[in-house]
């Protein structure tokens, strides 16, 4: 199964493992120390993303199976896909800010560690 999707610009992200079940999938990320269960619709939305199909490909194909308009299939879609990117289980590979896989907030902190370790040593010297 290939992790990229070429026409939604998603890439799984690299520390993202899954496990199938008879219910869906199971989605775990070590690295953030999450873990998603996501049922059977899920999973397919899932395996069609990495097959590297459309959107409009999968809405036509859940509209099909499950007997529903395409555009509430496609709305569906879209949010189901938007979900995992918040959880950062997908990475946009059109967007930059995802390149830099540590969170923000994350960063600032050990900034701030540092100034403080540097400030207090520059003090110390003179």
């Amino acid at each position: 199964m290939s992790d990229l999707n070429h026409t939604l610009g998603l890439r799984v992200s690299p520390s993202v493992r899954l496990a199938e079940t008879q219910d869906g999938l199971v989605l775990f990320d070590p690295r953030q120390g999450l873990c998603v269960a996501v049922n059977c619709t899920g999973a397919l939305i899932w395996k069609e993303v990495c097959a590297g199909n459309e959107l409009n490909q999968i809405a036509e194909h859940l509209a099909e199976q499950f007997s529903i308009s395409t555009e509430q299939a496609y709305n569906d879609v879209q949010e189901f896909l938007q979900q995992l990117k918040e959880k950062r289980l997908f990475a946009d590979v059109r967007s930059t800010e995802n390149k830099r896989e540590r969170p923000k907030k994350l960063g600032g902190f050990f900034r701030s560690l540092w100034k403080r370790a540097f400030a207090g040593s520059a003090k110390d010297t003179e």
